[in-house]
């Protein structure tokens, strides 16, 4: 016994230190100056981007409160999964932590969380990205493509041309997903030990998602980013692509509170918080919205706070904030960090300014594009070159609006001439319980009237035949209204004997009837069968009304006025 013990006294001890050395290091620490207290009333630290088990996370909403006050947090938004037709929950404080809801709506190229809807949506946001960010828009929200670089193709944002409001410059739960398993492994034996310091040593600089911002700030788009937590309090075991990790064995970990040490996003508010929830989630979320708020990789250094003083062609200005090209820009930027900080200015992603320590003067004449700030400390095992500690939102030097959240609607179709469909030879189309009619009613006008069934896969439509003409099919004109307003899929279909070849997009119909133009190319293949045809070829017009944006049992109807197909002059 007395030699197993000797024995194995000294491999205990080998394997405590080789743990020990696993271990990452504690954050930086950071001395703070006294103007702190002044400086918590005007600026809040909140975590974004966190599921409860309302969808795919683990706890309760006053649980996720109680694990964000034990954390120190102000404010945390919450993103479960939906499509927006749920009623937002009102804000309120839970153990002294403001609640804001929101919701993150799944697209066919990616997730997009939503922020700032007073009322539910009257119909299922889904289908194409860009449809999703209009809808968001035309119901006053406020969105941000969710784990835009994803490694799950699935999760990833991959229509980096829609119009959106924000997007994430950082996510949690995709920043370690493609480290190799042996590292993971290995890096799993500190976790009970320093959790934050763990995860975070897994971080590389996210630098598709920043290119993409940069890019798109570079063309005088204002579009806010955050650091997202994207925390469920579960870790899947099924290791699938599946879209939103339901099902499956999973472990509770990391913890809400642990997650909620990883990446905190610091909003300075337009004016003190007075303690009314449902005031005090409208200072949080138009601070958003302004893009006035910076985010911080906490196991980094903490707490850490950034301050900017900035006068641009005579007036205090704020990252976030939009002006002239051509003024002068001149202030400081300052932070409370650790020893070796450096704070970085960026102009379209380059560095044009730099400084080691507490504080950057800038004085500089504005160019066309964006500028901010990055915040590096020095790296080590655990703090891997190029991932940044702290990161403003943009300050952006652009002419005139011109390019400011560029809308989808109005565009002129791809062609050159036009063809008018004739109405009465279209004939209604539904599957074996749904019902569906195509009448003309007294003013000359057509409608579809339908009723969804609750079969598993219900669909109503009405299906045109596009007018003969010299050329290729190209885009859709389309003028009518609808009751109850309602996002309707609008397709065109060619002929196949044993093949479903349909191509589509979607319009917002409301209660006045509007004129809509659907270009070629917005014409995206339906399945992947169409993938491989040509949308030429196509000679049916549908209108479609499905599960995608009605419920179950649906009943509405669709006023047309007039549709017209365009023709583009086929190849020589």
């Amino acid at each position: 016994m007395r030699r197993t013990l000797r024995v194995l006294a000294p491999l205990a001890l080998v394997g405590a230190i080789a743990l020990w050395a696993t271990l990452p290091a504690a954050p930086l620490p950071i001395r703070l100056d006294e103007s702190e207290s002044l400086r918590r009333r005007t600026e809040w630290r909140g975590a974004y981007h966190v599921h409860s088990d309302r969808s795919d996370g683990t706890g309760t909403i006053d649980e996720i409160a109680r694990a964000a006050a034990d954390a120190g947090l102000d404010f945390v938004i919450l993103t479960d999964h939906g499509d927006a037709t749920r009623t937002p929950e009102p804000p309120s404080y839970r153990s002294a932590v403001l609640i804001i809801d929101a919701v993150e709506v799944s697209s066919t190229e990616g997730h997009y969380v939503v922020l700032g809807l007073d009322r539910p949506a009257p119909y299922r946001l889904g289908g194409p990205a860009a449809a999703v960010v209009d809808d968001v828009r035309w119901l006053g929200g406020f969105g941000l493509a969710a784990h835009p670089d994803s490694p799950r193709r699935s999760l990833s944002w991959r229509d980096r041309a829609a119009p959106v409001d924000g997007l994430e410059w950082f996510n949690a739960d995709s920043a370690w997903r493609d480290e190799p398993r042996g590292r993971l492994a290995f890096r799993l034996l500190a976790y009970p030990f320093r959790p934050g310091g763990t995860v975070a040593s897994l971080f590389d600089r996210p630098a598709d998602a920043l290119g993409w911002w940069d890019a798109t700030l570079a063309s005088g788009r204002a579009v806010v980013t955050l650091a997202a937590l994207d925390a469920h309090a579960r870790l899947g075991m099924r290791g699938t692509d599946d879209e939103e990790g339901l099902g499956g064995a999973a472990l509770e970990v990391p913890s809400y509170r642990e997650m909620f040490g990883i990446a905190t996003n610091r909003v300075w508010l337009g004016s003190t918080v007075t303690g009314d929830a449902a005031r005090d989630a409208t200072l949080v979320v138009d601070a958003i919205r302004a893009g006035h708020v910076y985010s911080a990789i906490d196991p980094f250094a903490r707490p850490g706070f950034l301050r900017a003083s900035l006068v641009a062609g005579g007036r205090r200005v704020q990252f976030g904030d939009r002006v002239r090209p051509g003024v002068r820009l001149d202030g400081r930027v300052e932070i409370d960090g650790p020893a070796g900080a450096e704070i970085r200015l960026l102009h379209n992603g380059l560095v044009v300014e730099r400084s080691r320590g507490p504080s950057l003067a800038v004085s500089l004449e504005l160019s066309a594009g964006s500028y901010r700030v990055e915040v590096h400390v020095p790296a080590s095992a655990d703090r891997r070159a190029g991932m940044p500690w702290i990161v403003t939102n943009a300050l952006v030097a652009w002419p005139s609006d011109d390019n400011a959240q560029g809308a989808g609607a109005g565009i002129a179709p791809d062609a050159a001439a036009l063809s008018a469909v004739d109405l009465a030879t279209c004939r209604p189309e539904a599957d074996v319980d749904s019902s569906a009619a195509w009448t003309r009613n007294e003013t000359g006008a057509y409608e579809f009237r339908y009723e969804l069934s609750r079969s598993t896969s219900p669909f109503a439509a009405v299906a045109c035949p596009l007018p003969a003409a010299d050329g290729e099919t190209g885009g859709l004109i389309l003028e009518a209204r609808a009751e109850p307003v309602m996002r309707v899929l609008t397709q065109v279909r060619a002929p196949a004997a044993d093949r479903d070849l349909r191509w589509g997009s979607s319009v917002r119909l409301e209660a006045a009837a509007s004129r809509h133009a659907v270009p070629r190319s917005a014409l995206v293949p339906v399945g992947r069968e169409a993938a491989s045809a040509n949308v030429a070829h196509a000679d049916t017009l549908l209108l479609v009304i499905d599960r995608r944006h009605a419920p179950a049992g649906a009943v509405g109807r669709v006023i047309v006025n007039g549709i017209a197909a365009t023709r583009t002059p086929a190849a020589p």
